[in-house]
Order: C-alpha cells, then sequence, then structure tokens
C-alpha cells in the first residue's frame, strides 16, 4: 500500500475515534465519571480478594515470607483495632464480606452501564431525528432515504454496541491495571517479564487489528447497499411485478446479503484467529513463567500460587482487551455515518419554529417579485425558474398551467416556503416571505399533492394529524367542504374505519377528497392544490372540482392542473413554460389547453 495512503487512513481512523470519544464524553458527563469511580472500586475489590489469598494460604500452612509476612501483620493490626481475632474463620468471612460487596457493586455497575449505553444511543437518534425534521427541503430532496432509514436504524445499533465494547475496554484496562499492581506487590521481576512478553505478543498480532478495522469500512458499504436495494424493490413493486422482474430484485438483495455474510465471517475469521495466537501466546508465556520463577528467582510456592493463580485470570481479560478493541473498530465508520449525517442536518438546519405561531390572514395579495430558482447551487445558470413576476389576489383562484416540466411543482414549494428563491422574493401583503415569518406563513396554509399520503390508520387519525385539537364537528365540517362526507359516513366504521396502507382501501378519489379535507380541517388561508386531480376519473374529478367550486371567494386558492375543465373557473390563468411565465391571459390559456 501507498505509504502516504496508509497514513491518511490511519489519521482517519484517529479522527474518528476522537470524535466518538468527544462525542460520548459530552453526553455522558458526570454519568461517565460515576461508572468509572464504580470500576475502580469494583477492581479495588477483586484486587484485595486476591491479596487476601496470601494470609489464608499462610493458615493452610504454606509459608509466604517477605510480602506476604507483611500483609498478615497489617491485617492482624485492622483486626486488633476492631476488636476481632484474627482465625482463619475470620480471615474467610473478609474473603466473602469482600467479595459480596464486589458482586453487588457489579451488579449496579451494569445497570448503570446499560442505561449509559442506551442513553447515549437515544440521545444520538433522538438529535440525529430532529435535525431531519428541521432540515431545509432543497437539502432533504438530495438525501437518500436508504441512508437515512439505515443511519437511524443499523448504524445507531452499531454505535450502541461500540459504546458497550467501549465501557467493557474501560472496565478491563482499569481490572488490568489494578491486577498488576497486586502482581508487582507480590513479584516485581516475573511481572515485568510477563507485561513485557505479553506486549510482544499484541505488536505480532497488530496486523490483525488492521484486518478488523478494514472488514468494518467493507460491511458498512455492503449494509448501505442492502438498505438501498430494499427501499427500491419496495418503491418499485407494482412495476417490477408488472414486468416480472421479481426474480432480478431478488438476486441482486440475494447477492448482497450474501457480502455482509462474508463480512461478518471474515470478522469472525479475524477475532478467532487473534484468539487462537494469543491463547498459545499465553500458554507459552505461562510455561516460561513457572519455569523462570522456579529455577531462576526461586520464589516461594504460596507466591508462585498467587501469580499463577493471577496471570490465568489476566491472560483471558489481556485477549478480551484487543477483541474489544477490534470490535469497537470495526463499528467505527458507522459512528462516522452517523456524525456525517448529523452534521449535514445541522448545517442545512431551518431557523427553529417559534413555540406558537399566528395565522397569516391575507388581506391584499401573495407577490413574487423576479423570483428565479436553480436546484444547482454550483450551476446558476440552471434554472428551473426565471424571472417570475405574478400577483396572486386575496380570495381569488388562481391557476397554473404548462407541460411536464415547466416549473409548476417548484413554483408551488416556493410559495409553500419550502424553498426559497435563488433571485427576487416573495411577499404576503408586501412583507418578505423569509425568517420566522416562514412558521407562521405554513400553518396559514392547506397543501393537497398529486401523490396523496395517508397512513395506515383511521379516517380520523388522517384527519387529526392535520389538527390534533380538532373536534368531531370540525372533522364532518371538513370533509362536508371536500364532498367527502357521504361516503365516510358509509364506510364500515365511519370515521374509525382503517384505510390501509396509504389508503389503500379506498379509491384514487376517496383519498384525494380525505386528502382535501385534512388540508381544509387547519382552515387555511392559501389552499394550494398540486396537480390534484390528475389521475383521477371523470366522476371523480367533478366530485373534487364540486368541493373547489364551492371554497371559491372563502380563501385564497393556488391551482396546478393540466386538465382545462379544473381551471376554467379560476379569476386567472397562468402558463409556465421552460421556467418562464409565457402568457396569464386567461382567453389565450383556454386556446393552449
Amino acid at each position: 500500500m501507498n505509504p502516504n495512503k496508509k497514513n491518511t487512513m490511519k489519521n482517519s481512523y484517529v479522527k474518528q475515534a476522537a470524535d466518538y470519544l468527544n462525542s460520548f464524553l459530552s453526553y455522558g458527563k458526570g454519568k461517565i465519571w460515576v461508572a468509572l469511580f464504580m470500576t475502580v472500586f469494583i477492581g479495588l475489590t477483586e484486587g484485595v480478594g486476591l491479596l487476601l489469598l496470601i494470609p489464608l494460604l499462610s493458615f493452610l500452612g504454606l509459608n509466604s515470607g517477605g510480602s506476604g509476612n507483611h500483609l498478615l501483620s497489617l491485617i492482624q493490626t485492622i483486626f486488633s483495632y476492631a476488636g476481632i481475632p484474627l482465625t482463619l474463620f475470620s480471615l474467610l468471612c473478609l474473603y466473602i464480606l469482600i467479595l459480596g460487596l464486589h458482586s453487588i457493586l457489579r451488579r449496579y455497575w451494569e445497570v448503570w452501564n446499560t442505561r449509559l449505553v442506551y442513553g447515549y444511543t437515544r440521545f444520538l437518534q433522538d438529535r440525529l431525528y430532529g435535525e431531519l425534521s428541521g432540515i431545509q427541503w432543497l437539502p432533504f430532496l438530495k438525501m437518500s432515504s436508504a441512508d437515512i432509514l439505515r443511519v437511524l436504524t443499523s448504524d445507531l445499533w452499531r454505535v450502541s454496541y461500540a459504546t458497550r465494547e467501549l465501557l467493557s475496554l474501560i472496565s478491563t484496562t482499569i481490572l488490568i491495571g489494578i491486577y498488576i499492581g497486586v502482581s508487582f506487590y507480590n513479584s516485581f521481576a516475573l511481572t515485568l517479564f510477563t507485561l513485557l512478553a505479553t506486549s510482544l505478543l499484541f505488536l505480532i498480532l497488530k496486523s490483525l487489528t488492521q484486518k478488523a478495522r478494514h472488514s468494518g469500512e467493507t460491511l458498512q458499504g455492503s449494509i448501505k447497499d442492502m438498505y438501498s436495494a430494499v427501499l427500491e424493490h419496495l418503491g418499485g413493486m407494482k412495476l417490477a411485478k408488472s414486468y416480472g422482474l421479481e426474480q432480478a430484485h431478488s438476486k441482486r438483495f440475494f447477492s448482497i446479503t450474501e457480502r455482509i455474510e462474508n463480512e461478518q465471517i471474515l470478522f469472525t475469521k479475524v477475532n478467532s484467529e487473534t484468539r487462537m495466537y494469543q491463547q498459545i501466546g499465553a500458554a507459552m508465556i505461562l510455561v516460561l513463567f513457572i519455569y523462570i520463577s522456579n529455577y531462576i528467582f526461586k520464589i516461594s510456592p504460596t507466591h508462585l500460587f498467587l501469580t499463577i493463580f493471577i496471570f490465568s485470570r489476566l491472560l483471558p481479560k489481556a485477549t478480551s482487551l484487543q477483541q474489544t478493541f477490534q470490535h469497537i473498530l470495526n463499528s467505527l465508520p458507522a459512528f462516522e455515518a452517523t456524525n456525517s449525517m448529523q452534521q449535514f442536518l445541522a448545517k442545512n438546519r431551518e431557523p427553529l419554529s417559534p413555540h406558537t405561531t399566528r395565522k397569516i390572514q391575507i388581506e391584499e395579495s401573495i407577490q413574487f417579485k423576479n423570483v428565479s430558482f436553480s436546484y444547482d447551487s454550483s450551476s446558476p445558470n440552471t434554472y428551473q425558474l426565471k424571472n417570475i413576476d405574478l400577483v396572486i389576489p386575496a380570495q381569488q383562484t388562481i391557476a397554473i398551467t404548462g407541460p411536464s416540466g415547466s416549473g409548476k411543482t417548484t413554483l408551488a414549494d416556493i410559495l409553500l416556503g419550502l424553498l426559497l428563491p435563488t433571485e427576487g422574493s416573495v411577499l404576503i401583503d408586501r412583507k418578505p416571505l423569509t425568517g420566522e415569518i416562514i412558521h407562521d406563513w405554513r400553518s396559514s396554509v392547506g397543501y393537497v399533492p398529486q401523490d396523496t399520503f395517508l397512513f395506515n390508520d383511521t379516517v380520523r387519525a388522517n384527519l387529526l394529524w392535520a389538527k390534533p385539537p380538532a373536534e368531531e364537528p370540525e372533522l364532518w365540517e371538513a370533509l362536508h367542504l371536500a364532498s367527502a362526507n357521504s361516503f365516510v359516513a358509509n364506510l364500515p366504521q365511519g370515521l374509525d374505519t382503517i384505510l390501509g396502507d396509504r389508503g389503500i382501501r379506498l379509491s384514487g378519489g376517496e383519498r384525494q377528497r380525505i386528502a382535501l379535507a385534512r388540508a381544509l380541517l387547519r382552515k387555511p388561508t392559501l389552499l394550494v392544490l398540486d396537480e390534484a386531480t390528475s389521475s383521477l376519473d371523470m366522476e371523480n374529478e367533478l366530485k373534487i372540482q364540486e368541493a373547489i367550486e364551492h371554497l371559491q371567494g372563502k380563501l385564497t386558492l393556488f391551482i396546478i392542473a393540466h386538465r382545462l375543465s379544473t381551471i376554467q373557473n379560476a379569476d386567472g390563468i397562468v402558463i409556465l413554460e421552460n421556467g418562464t411565465i409565457r402568457d396569464n391571459n386567461k382567453n389565450k390559456e383556454m386556446k393552449y389547453a
């Protein structure tokens, strides 16, 4: 590998690790210090329990000498001060007390860490979703739905796993430190030898750690592909079945899941290979350790027994330390994806909505003043709209028509306050539609898109989504205005009838009328209909048209349509062509249509 590329990858992982730690520390603050305090205390109780083995062995007739005698003398002084005789029974009781305290602390530590891990995961999820809800419309259009779903589910749960492993890493490191301290107290020379040998073993296995890191990157890409494949298939399911392409979609999905399976197996191989070499290396170190202690250092049987006991527990923890580290490295790409998306969302967030909004009444007009718009800021010459000058008088109905791609929906999105003009401005009663006023404006607008979206819930729930405090009489009033009251009243459970996924149990016309009623429930001052009747048959179009005619003069209407029948009663008609207004004369529009 190119040395420069290798250094770049290393720096990238260092940055990812630093960002992850900073994020976790920023969230945890005092909670992390409590977890560390409990971890240290748990380690100390375990260390004291190990040290108590020396006087216990002395009571059993094994002479420890040196540090063992000093320790026994210290315990005897403590017992004497407490008025307790130093016997084998009292030592055993103390040993049980310390181990009991250790177990109780560990139980609380595990619960505390679980709260810390899932609290951090929830914090990331809530923050990410909050930023997603507040993102500007244009940046949102550039995002992939598969990426959003993957980050909010798979990636964040991998981050959760990494956080649990991080806390385990900290705990294991502290315990290893305490074990080493006890071992140094017992035999400095043997401990130093074992540490050097173990460090050499870790250096030899460094390449496996790099493999684990690379496996995490590849797995991240495969998971991303899987989410994309699923959402694309679900979105185009009807078309795929119509073309008989189910097998092609399935094969693509199968190939991706096979890649994920292989990556998971590869990571397991790396872990098992690491564990295998560590176990072989640990066995070799232990054999050398026993040989050196017996023939070179000639330490006492008590110290030899205790040192062997310590390292029999220490070496598995050292093995676990490296594997835990590998798991964290494997999950770092998931955090990087989460962090990158959060930063993108925060950078493109709309101004915060005030706690309360006021409805804006249109007293005079809505004015587009020399409005131009481009979706691509890097190529401002590719305009979807160019030099639009348009006045929509209050309480009147303005219709927009023109060929596909002429900019009709873009114009509607600017009117809704979803998009800001690249050039020019939109004025509501001569006030610019910018800043905090946008939130007031959106609370004043009703919108019915061409592709009606209904929840898999009741009619009532679908209506209340637009205005949660509405009472039942308000629901029926909105349904009446949308010419939907009759068919809703005849549904099996009326307002409480489940509509199915995306309203599948209703006809296209019925879905559109429910959507219109939902918009009218808000009692908007402006109602925007974006091709709301383009996919309906003549009978259903007439019902929607009848509802629209009843609304004329009561509120400002902005209608986008292809069919002349939908807009023939409008107060004004505007023709869009190639992003510019061709004509706004009603008679000419009749000829054009």
